[in-house]
């Protein structure tokens, strides 16, 4: 396992709990040293040893779990993990899934996210509103017996 964040406890945690998936932590890559308690996990504290520990550890998986804050650590990794025969799985920061689960449009280019998108203007906003406006009237009208028999009954 590469990095050792929020995510990445939150991994070991469910692998420790859930013992009969089959998978266990091997090593985990992390500089900051004070976070990872688990004594039976080699830390590989070098970039450099990533190579070794795999091959001695027979390692057949590197899970990167860096959240988007570490960029630079990644691009550091890169080229010494593309020339390794292991599977690599990356996983994604928790928090940030949430923004991309948003849509997203092409920009010049770039991926742009739409995080929040008010009301189109114009014509196509003009239609909106009188759509939602209409649906709403035609809702509060089916629902009208049913308001009118709950104030009669004093419900």
């Amino acid at each position: 396992m590469i990095g050792y964040g929020k995510t990445a406890q939150k991994l070991h945690q469910r692998i420790h709990q859930q013992r009969q998936s089959c998978y266990r932590i091997a090593a985990i890559h992390e500089p900051d040293r004070t976070r990872l308690v688990d004594s039976d996990i080699e830390r590989v504290h070098n970039i450099a040893q990533i190579s070794e520990a795999i091959t001695r550890l027979a390692i057949s998986e590197i899970w990167i779990v860096l959240p988007f804050s570490e960029l630079s650590r990644w691009q550091q990794l890169q080229p010494l993990l593309c020339q390794l025969f292991v599977d690599l799985r990356w996983v994604p920061d928790t928090d940030m899934m949430s923004i991309l689960s948003h849509r997203y449009r092409d920009f010049l280019g770039f991926p742009m996210v739409d995080l929040n998108r008010p009301a189109s203007r114009g014509l196509r906003g003009l239609g909106k509103e009188l759509f939602d406006r209409g649906f709403a009237l035609c809702v509060l009208i089916l629902l009208l017996p049913l308001f009118a028999g709950a104030i009669v009954t004093g419900k």
